[in-house]
């Protein structure tokens, strides 16, 4: 293994007679994987039918690589899904560097460190023809400086390319597009990039944030598209940040919450889909588009397919942006919160039939156990309930959609049957929305009832009464905020009387406030609230609704495998996707959270993994009937790809866990399975 540190690099060489061979084009599709998500196209979908229904069942590791090292943080991943050119699997790591592996046995070749995060969701090979110098086979890697060009066979970063190696220098989450001539990168900085790519000159930047007199965003952090025919690329965005709160970024902040058509001559935008207009819910645009040709009749269609966490399917003309299904924009109510502008209407996508719920309800809740279902009915006391419900001061907002409909890896496509492929999830949140301070300035021990304060409740609620909640991605504990109670109402008696009933439901124990204790802590709030007026904000949050198991606070199944039929637009099957292996209170639960994503072959085989029992499964495209499954020291944390070398197929994961609630500790590993050998 040669480890190489390559961040001090010779003068850039600029040369003309520069040309690239994009990923997938020079290669022979049937044997590689050379851009994340298989193609420019983003389908996820390889020709390969060694595997088959008929032998899957057959398959067993061939190899395992781990990073090595220390034990990596528990709040990370690796979420890149690997790319495979040449004999050579290329990944990244927790550590930051890129690697390449044999795809034989699974012994590393080279790794080269890059500023992190490194390849976070994608790679790129293409091979790039200097006029005089040679042809130069390379891995276009994002990382938080820019574009860098990495040689396939060495590591070594291709100086001769771009300025020095690099294009640009803003983080990058995804595969960049290498066309003849340019590199195109999304930026987390709400642009679009387009490089020289034999100088790395900056040709144009395009901004996806449209009123710059506002705070608000639209990062690229699932994928680009690309279409080299109509020089366009096709990106998906997400939401315009804020943390449920929209008072500072006035409109519908478009761009955000969007599909959008770039011209990738120009930069100019051609077209655009937003699927949420001023998004106060976190509901983004999944995925790296993907684009196929339908068939609806005998009248073939160019098409972007998108899908959302809201549960839907976008799919439109390639061309114009128009919905190839019916849709429509209904009205929603209006915010209550001061200074907002939640939007009069949104789009609701009428067809193709929704994959999962973005409305959560009471008929929802857990029927594990009786027990379950009041202990969440109680946390969902405050809660309202409703599409496109504004979070609110006055109560909080219960949705699914947080954690997916779809989640970041998106669908995949198989482009001749024209059946899409979704996992998605189906866990309950809370939104809420609360007064914070801006500054603390007070001197507590001189307001009166601060003693009183401190000493029975300071312990929960905090010393500044900021309250507390656990981290939303394992444990829904939640101690509110006593910030602001008399700005909401005047008088605050009737809250405190519920808090001091409600500490009695969750600790099963008196509480240690009297009902004397009630008056002077109201006047407590009082004096405090008119002293912080001008010093108040208001801040959202989300939690998970979880059970007293820790499962998702919903009926199971918490995650879907579902197949959507493109010629009709209906649901073809939907199967639970992954299980508990032991009983939860006599019951057997199938359908978990998952975050890996799927692939599908010419075979009629999807692999999908991300699922908390830590499996990679193969089902049968026809029907949804699971053929093969193996369990991994983790779960799966990005789309499997399949190659071929030597006449034989492969699958390979990388399986470095999770970061959220059931899931298990990272462990830094990339799996290869293939069929095992006739004895």
């Amino acid at each position: 293994m040669k480890d190489k540190i390559f961040w001090i690099v010779a003068p850039a060489v600029f040369a003309y007679g520069v040309s690239a061979m994009a990923a997938g084009e020079g290669a022979d599709p049937d044997s590689q994987w050379s851009r994340s998500h298989a193609s420019y196209s983003s389908n996820k979908f390889s020709s390969l039918g060694a595997i088959n229904i008929s032998n899957v069942a057959q398959l067993a590791p061939a190899w395992e690589w781990d990073e090595g090292g220390g034990e990596p943080s528990a709040s990370d991943t690796v979420q890149v899904n690997p790319i495979i050119v040449d004999g050579s699997v290329f990944t990244t790591t927790l550590s930051g560097f890129l690697v390449s592996i044999n795809a034989l046995d699974g012994k590393e070749n080279w790794r080269t460190r890059l500023p992190p995060p490194v390849g976070r969701r994608g790679l790129t090979y293409a091979e790039v023809s200097l006029k005089g110098k040679g042809v130069f086979k390379a891995v276009f890697t994002p990382t938080a400086q820019g574009i860098y060009a990495i040689d396939s066979k060495s590591g070594a970063i291709l100086t001769q390319l771009g300025k020095n190696g690099v294009y640009g220098d803003n983080l990058s989450l995804v595969a960049p597009v290498i066309t003849k001539d340019s590199v195109l990168t999304a930026t987390m900085f709400s642009t679009i990039e387009s490089f020289d790519l034999a100088t790395g000159k900056k040709k144009w930047s395009t901004s996806l944030v449209k009123d710059k007199a506002y705070s608000y965003k639209a990062s690229v952090w699932s994928g680009i598209s690309y279409d080299a025919k109509r020089n366009a690329m096709y990106i998906s965005t997400g939401d315009p940040g804020g943390m449920l709160v929209g008072i500072d970024r006035p409109g519908d902040n478009l761009y955000a919450n969007s599909l959008v058509a770039i011209d990738t001559g120009s930069g100019k935008i051609k077209w655009h889909v937003q699927i949420v207009s001023h998004d106060l819910w976190d509901l983004d645009v999944v995925g790296p588009p993907i684009l196929s040709t339908l068939k609806p009749g005998r009248k073939k269609t160019d098409v972007v397919i998108a899908v959302t966490k809201s549960g839907d399917t976008l799919v439109v003309n390639r061309d114009t942006g128009k919905f190839i299904f019916d849709n429509s924009y209904r009205a929603y109510p209006r915010s209550d919160l001061k200074g907002e502008t939640a939007a009069k209407h949104q789009l609701h996508v009428d067809w193709p039939q929704s994959f999962s719920s973005l409305v959560f309800t009471p008929d929802m809740v857990t029927d594990i156990s009786a027990e379950d279902h009041d202990y969440v009915m109680f946390k969902l006391r405050n809660a309202r309930y409703g599409p496109f419900l504004p979070p609110s001061l006055a109560y909080s907002v219960a949705l699914f959609g947080l954690h997916g409909g779809a989640e970041w890896p998106g669908a995949a496509y198989d482009p001749g049957k024209e059946i899409l492929v979704v996992p998605s999830n189906s866990v309950p949140w809370i939104l809420r929305l609360e007064y914070h301070e801006k500054s603390r300035f007070l001197d507590l021990d001189k307001i009166k009832n601060n003693r009183l304060y401190q000493g029975k409740c300071a312990a929960c609620h905090g010393k500044f009464r900021q309250g507390y909640h656990g981290d939303n991605h394992r444990n829904d504990v939640y101690y509110p905020p006593l910030v602001g109670l008399t700005v909401r109402k005047a008088d605050p008696l009737p809250g405190l009387q519920d808090f001091r009933a409600n500490h009695q439901y969750v600790e099963k124990e008196t509480q240690t406030v009297s009902e004397n204790d009630l008056a002077p802590l109201a006047e407590y709030f009082r004096t405090l609230d008119s002293m912080q007026k001008e010093n108040l904000k208001v801040a959202g949050f989300w939690q998970m609704v979880l059970d007293t198991n820790g499962l998702p606070g919903s009926k199971p199944p918490y995650g879907n495998l579902t197949a959507i039929s493109l010629k009709t637009g209906k649901i073809a099957w939907q199967v639970p996707f992954g299980e508990y292996g032991a009983p939860v209170k006599g019951k057997k639960i199938k359908g978990q959270q998952n975050f890996g994503g799927a692939i599908i072959t010419g075979s009629g085989v999807i692999f999908a993994t991300g699922t908390v029992d830590n499996k990679i499964r193969a089902f049968n495209e026809e029907n949804g009937e699971e053929l093969w499954s193996y369990t991994m020291l983790a779960a799966g944390s990005a789309p499997p790809s399949t190659f071929m070398v030597n006449g034989e197929q492969y699958v390979v994961v990388n399986c470095t866990g999770g970061r959220y609630t059931d899931f298990s500790a990272n462990k830094k590993k990339l799996i290869a399975f293939k069929l095992k050998q006739k004895q």
